[in-house]
């Protein structure tokens, strides 16, 4: 990329961090909407895309007229299901993750949580593949993994595994991953929300889902158990090749 297109790039971002504010919602629309075309043009300029999400995101805050509904979470093409646990939900942490066992890899160092049939896994990299990864019920991205995680030479292992991934203490959403062009840390936070994880899966029918997860706990327990249970939730969409599974 020349030094002129960085250029225009930096000053489009800034553009919309100043003057554009949108829902998470409206934001997953544009995201998915861009996302399609650019399965259609592969070859595309990446600049040339920035300035497209800058025309696209004008077009969405001229056309809606009113503020998105926080019950309604669906966008045409995908689904959008939101798991979020409310600060005031006292009790929330007294309800933990009876369902079945699961096979989780963790991308970085596993989290400790209070569910005995949940098993972590930690893996590296190098065992980052398409192939290894179907060996396990989901994936979680940590933290200290999010940057690498989303360089463009592993985008294609979050679109064509079929298995969901959970970046974990992260309010970027799953776009940094499954866009190549896009870098973690330009990434915009979701706006109006301090969501502690995201996760998202395309499955074997080509639908796309993603879900948002809040955590009243320092030691995230809630969110945990609810994403435990999206797994679950989620299995009959999945692709399952390895031993791991149960």
């Amino acid at each position: 990329m020349s030094r002129f297109e960085n250029e225009l790039k930096k000053e489009v971002n800034n553009f919309l961090e100043k003057n554009i504010q949108f829902s998470h919602r409206e934001g997953e629309q544009l995201r998915f909407k861009i996302n399609q075309q650019k399965k259609r043009f592969v070859k595309a300029n990446p600049v040339y895309l920035t300035v497209l999400v800058a025309a696209a995101s004008l077009l969405i805050l001229l056309s809606y007229t009113f503020v998105e509904d926080n019950n309604s979470n669906i966008f045409t093409g995908s689904e959008t299901v939101k798991d979020s646990i409310g600060i005031n939900q006292q009790n929330q942490n007294e309800t933990l993750y009876k369902g079945k066992e699961l096979v989780i890899a963790a991308l970085g160092d596993a989290p400790e949580v209070e569910e005995k049939q949940i098993t972590f896994q930690e893996i590296n990299f190098e065992e980052f593949t398409v192939k290894k990864i179907r060996n396990f019920d989901a994936v979680f991205i940590m933290n200290e993994s999010l940057s690498v995680a989303a360089e463009k030479r592993y985008t294609h292992i979050f679109t064509d595994s079929n298995i969901p991934f959970f970046f974990i203490d992260s309010n970027k959403g799953a776009y940094p991953f499954i866009d190549e062009n896009l870098e973690y840390d330009e990434a915009r936070e979701i706006p109006y929300h301090d969501y502690y994880a995201t996760g998202y899966l395309l499955t074997i029918e080509d639908e796309e889902m993603t879900w948002t997860y809040e955590s009243s706990k320092k030691d995230n327990q809630d969110a945990f158990s609810t994403i435990f249970q999206t797994i679950e939730n989620a299995l009959p969409k999945t692709v399952h090749t390895g031993v791991l599974n149960k």
